[in-house]
């Protein structure tokens, strides 16, 4: 925070020249409080946001998330601040300067740990695969035969169809099982049910009684599984592109879809200079001969 404004181009400077200017800064901690001059990256983020409090198993160290989840939520709340600015200058022909945490867009994705906060009056402890607050079950990654599959179940009907799926319905009546409070109770029993039954089939298989049966189920997806997923292809949310030096790539698309439009295709970064011409020439008025000379000199 700051740093724009240290070289003349900060909110105040700006919007001081045009009222109108949607000014917005996304920065780890925010542009104001005790931690705004933090520096910051994901991992960093998480570690102050109790994401990597709460990942991992108990009695074993903390973990970070996988995804790069900070960066993204602070985008992705980056774009919806903007979007929201430029609905609000439509309306009052204001703009606005715009201050995203990275920090305040990860604490939402909290919910089930700030629910087993309040109900137990404590830190929660890391519970692997299972739900924040030990209280739904199943809801774990069971192994296959060749593989891992997720199953959730948060309804008794959910369950009753997972029982049946199993062809396990011997076990609706037992008090261990009989609602999802002594399920819960019983988690490593509970556990033990589901994966007796789905380590005796491939993943396929457990993926597709479980579709038959209507019950909550997904295939524990490699990178590359998820590279040559043909709904995420038939979708357009992976594209193909050639690059120059690593050949074929599958490229992520905008995930958001209007009706009747076509996503925009992706595009490979332009390169470091690329637009250099275009940027100190035409938007700032330099000859072709100074953006050179200021290329040979290092400058840009």
């Amino acid at each position: 925070p700051g740093t724009m404004a240290k070289y003349g181009v900060g909110p105040s400077d700006l919007t001081s020249i045009n009222s109108s200017l949607i000014y917005a800064a996304a920065t780890g901690f925010g542009q104001q409080g005790p931690h705004a001059d933090y520096r910051a990256m994901d991992v960093t983020v998480q570690a102050m946001s109790g994401v990597v409090a709460i990942t991992g198993y108990e009695d074993e160290p903390p973990l970070k998330s996988g995804p790069a989840l900070c960066d993204i939520l602070g985008g992705v709340h980056l774009y919806a601040a903007i979007t929201t600015a430029l609905v609000q200058r439509s309306i009052t022909g204001h703009g606005a300067i715009l201050d995203v945490s990275m920090q305040d867009s990860v604490i939402p994705t909290l919910c089930s740990a700030l629910g087993a906060y309040y109900r137990f009056h404590d830190d929660p402890p890391r519970v692997g695969n299972h739900h924040q607050a030990k209280a739904v079950a199943p809801y774990n990654i069971y192994a296959t035969k060749d593989g891992h599959v997720a199953i959730i179940c948060i309804r008794e009907g959910h369950w009753r169809k997972l029982l049946r799926a199993m062809n396990r319905l011997d076990l609706a009546e037992d008090q261990r099982f009989e609602s999802m409070k002594n399920r819960a109770v019983n988690m490593s029993l509970t556990d033990e049910v589901v994966e007796s039954w789905s380590t005796t089939l491939s993943t396929k298989e457990v993926f597709e009684i479980c579709q038959a049966n209507e019950v909550i189920c997904a295939p524990v997806h490699s990178i590359s599984d998820v590279l040559s997923d043909p709904h995420l292809i038939a979708r357009g949310a992976l594209q193909k592109l050639e690059h120059p030096e690593l050949g074929s790539l599958m490229i992520p698309s905008t995930p958001l879809r209007f009706q009747g439009l076509e996503p925009p295709p992706v595009a490979l970064p332009r390169a470091i200079g690329a637009d250099n011409q275009a940027i100190y020439g035409e938007l700032l008025g330099l000859s072709s001969e100074h953006v050179g000379e200021l290329k040979q000199a290092g400058a840009i």
